[in-house]
């Protein structure tokens, strides 16, 4: 009975976190699609690996039934988002395409990964 609870409450598709990370995914996808097909092939490889590195690490945690374990994976989400931000600064620098509004997503989806890891180190 135990395990249903955690399973329930630990659903990634109903978590805020995940939810703003997929919507994030979209926007760095429409963001890269600006970027010229002859050029694309070096840039969005990575860019999509570390946007969708951000749910879906998020997601797999989320079967994990001890907080702990679910926060490394939630670390892991976080560091996506600082590969991430490094890949959309050098398709600003490279293509001037601007970023800006995919960093600033990128940084609040860091604020939501912070809060929510710290809930789960706290919650007992």
């Amino acid at each position: 009975m135990l395990l249903l609870i955690i399973m329930a409450i630990y659903n990634f598709r109903k978590l805020e976190v995940w939810q703003y990370s997929m919507n994030l995914a979209k926007s760095v996808c429409n963001h890269v699609s600006e970027i010229p097909s002859d050029k694309r092939a070096g840039l969005i490889s990575p860019v999509i690996k570390y946007t969708v590195s951000i749910p879906s690490n998020i997601a797999e945690g989320s079967d994990r039934s001890i907080n702990k374990d679910f926060a490394n994976f939630l670390s892991v989400s976080f560091g996506s988002c600082y590969e991430l931000e490094t890949q959309l600064i050098m398709t600003n620098d490279i293509f001037n395409i601007d970023c800006e509004n995919a960093i600033m997503e990128r940084h609040q989806a860091q604020k939501m990964i912070v809060g929510f890891k710290n809930k789960l180190l706290t919650d007992k």
